[in-house]
């Protein structure tokens, strides 16, 4: 097993396909891309993916305070209320003091059902945030990629201008910098698309889970309220 985990090792070291390197097992159309429409594209997409990193970054923060609480600060103050609740029925000598006890086990149940519920929402919630921070983070990398091959294309260019260079060479270069933006543009398409449903998702089970934790609290509090009224 050892000496299997060593090969794979070296065979990894000694893979040619990392990094910038990927792009030269691309496949891509001949057909050469409009240098301006390209670079409006990527730039528009940079400071689209800087401004979603923030605010995943953000969003995922919350959802980890708020994880928090429920199952810290908001589990301990209900359980503080149950026990007042519960004070007041053995204080009262009364009719309604089983159903004033009742309503601080009521109180104590909602308090746990806070403490249970991020694992049904706020945690699968943010998983996927903490997913998409790692996707987020690899973006500048891949945009300075293509920057960096078009800001190439653009100095060979002036110099076939001045007579330096063979156009064969800048045609060359011309094309390996195409390669790279056709695969950064259908990333960033892929990406485009995925994210909008993925998002949708996320959401959605979200708000199903946060509509089925009130529910319960709200018929726990009916079921102590109807105590009142028989």
């Amino acid at each position: 097993m050892k000496k299997c985990g060593k090969l794979e090792k070296r065979r990894a070291e000694r893979d040619e396909l990392v990094g910038a390197s990927y792009f030269h097992a691309i496949k891509a159309p001949d057909t050469p891309l409009d240098p301006y429409q390209v670079d409006t594209q990527v730039e528009n997409f940079s400071k689209f993916s800087a401004k979603m990193d923030n605010t995943v970054k953000q969003m995922h923060g919350t959802a980890q305070e708020l994880c928090k609480k429920y199952s810290g600060s908001y589990k301990r103050e209900f359980s503080k209320l149950a026990s007042t609740f519960k004070e007041l029925g053995d204080t009262f000598e009364m009719e309604t003091s089983p159903s004033i006890k009742v309503t601080g086990n009521t109180y104590e149940e909602i308090g746990n059902l806070y403490g249970d519920q991020p694992r049904n929402d706020l945690e699968p919630f943010g998983d996927i945030l903490h997913e998409y921070k790692g996707i987020l983070a690899s973006w500048p990398e891949i945009v300075q990629i293509q920057k960096g091959a078009t800001q190439k294309k653009k100095e060979h260019q002036k110099l076939m201008e001045e007579g330096k260079l063979p156009a064969e060479s800048v045609m060359a270069i011309a094309r390996r910098t195409d390669i790279i933006s056709y695969a950064v543009l259908a990333e960033i398409t892929h990406f485009q698309q995925e994210q909008v449903g993925e998002f949708k998702n996320m959401i959605q089970d979200f708000l199903q889970e946060q509509v089925k934790f009130y529910l319960k609290i709200a018929e726990k509090l009916q079921c102590a309220l109807d105590l009142y009224n028989t």
